[in-house]
């Protein structure tokens, strides 16, 4: 099937849940979505928030998701100024710097433990990239103290060197060799995004002006491997539009922001087809619980859908976000959160809501 066949039947799908989406109770789908986070899936010991509460690795991807939920959770403050989702956030933040705590200064784990003693190595570039771009919004959002700003900006500053003396790849804990999906050096799509935002937004998060002349070491001869690949999954995708949002407020230069833009809109309009997996989730007659355990359905089904809609908001693009806007609203009014097992469409469906 052409690739305008592709959109052209996903554009059909979206002006059938238009009129479906109109009244659906969105916030009350937000409502049990909070809750079931932050009751099941955010552990009170330790304030990690887990990747699955059942069928698999608890620990995957802790940094990275945990990341992206203090995003949300600061996105959420700045709306309503509310204190339970300020002390959820503080919480979440517990965790990442948990993570931040437990290896060499610089090392930041995948997950750790609730008896706080072991902890899941080998992180990726993904890793790296929830867990900056949490701190970031956690600090711009004007929700962290004094004390939480500079531990922010020492946790940063240590990241930052240890991965310059590495040549700006990710190693193991004792330094012995560079982690799966931890050469973060490449110039190529996904890496060249995710290492100018580390480095960008870590001089203004840092305020250390060294990293700006760095920033432009590596920026020159990156802003050419910048955009998407149509193979690039959705979970590759929501990463590289956190480092892109990121780049497009803190780079202040038209000329330089110009392909950050233009890169943004590409993604976004990649992700469109990827909405269409949620038609599946009310096609499939098995019964939910029995439908969730199949994971190649949730992950169709759920899972994408769910990160290329927040895709899409975090890039800021109005026109691809018309489009998105009735997927959010009928996965949070539809979707069986209770029953899924798997943090990450949750958190993405909260983080979108935040962002639209």
């Amino acid at each position: 099937m052409a690739r305008w066949q592709v959109q052209w039947r996903v554009l059909t799908l979206m002006g059938a849940l238009l009129a479906r989406a109109a009244a659906a109770p969105i916030d009350d789908g937000v409502a049990r979505l909070r809750r079931e986070i932050a009751t099941r899936m955010v552990r009170k010991s330790t304030g990690i928030l887990v990747t699955r509460t059942a069928h698999g690795d608890a620990l995957e991807d802790t940094s990275l998701y945990g990341g992206f939920y203090l995003g949300a959770l600061s996105l959420a403050w700045g709306e309503t100024r509310d204190p339970e989702t300020a002390a959820l956030a503080r919480r979440v933040l517990a965790g990442l710097l948990l993570n931040a705590s437990m290896g060499k200064p610089g090392f930041v784990a995948r997950g750790v433990a609730e008896d706080r003693t072991i902890f899941r190595g080998e992180p990726s570039a993904d890793q790296y990239t929830g867990f900056l771009y949490g701190l970031w919004e956690f600090q711009r959002s004007g929700l962290a103290t004094a004390a939480e700003t500079r531990q922010i900006g020492e946790v940063w500053q240590a990241v930052l060197k240890r991965l310059q003396r590495d040549g700006w790849q990710i190693l193991t804990n004792d330094r012995a060799k560079v982690t799966r999906y931890g050469k973060l050096a490449g110039i190529r799509p996904t890496r060249s995004e995710r290492l100018l935002s580390f480095v960008l937004s870590g001089a203004v998060v840092t305020g250390e002006r060294s990293w700006w002349p760095e920033y432009e070491r590596l920026r020159i001869p990156r802003m050419k491997s910048l955009g998407p690949w149509e193979r690039f999954e959705s979970w590759v995708l929501i990463q590289t539009a956190a480092s892109l949002r990121m780049l497009c407020v803190d780079e202040e230069r038209p000329a330089v922001l110009r392909p950050y833009a233009e890169t943004s809109h590409q993604i976004a309009t990649n992700c469109l087809p990827q909405l269409a997996g949620w038609a599946a989730f009310g096609i499939d007659q098995r019964p939910i619980s029995e439908a969730l355990r199949d994971r190649t359905f949730a992950l169709r089904a759920i899972r994408i859908p769910a990160e290329a809609v927040t895709t899409i908001f975090l890039l800021g693009d109005d026109e691809q976000a018309k489009r998105a806007l009735p997927v959010l609203r009928e996965m949070l009014a539809r979707m069986p959160f209770e029953q899924c097992h798997d943090s990450r469409p949750l958190v993405a469906l909260e983080w979108a809501y935040w962002l639209a």
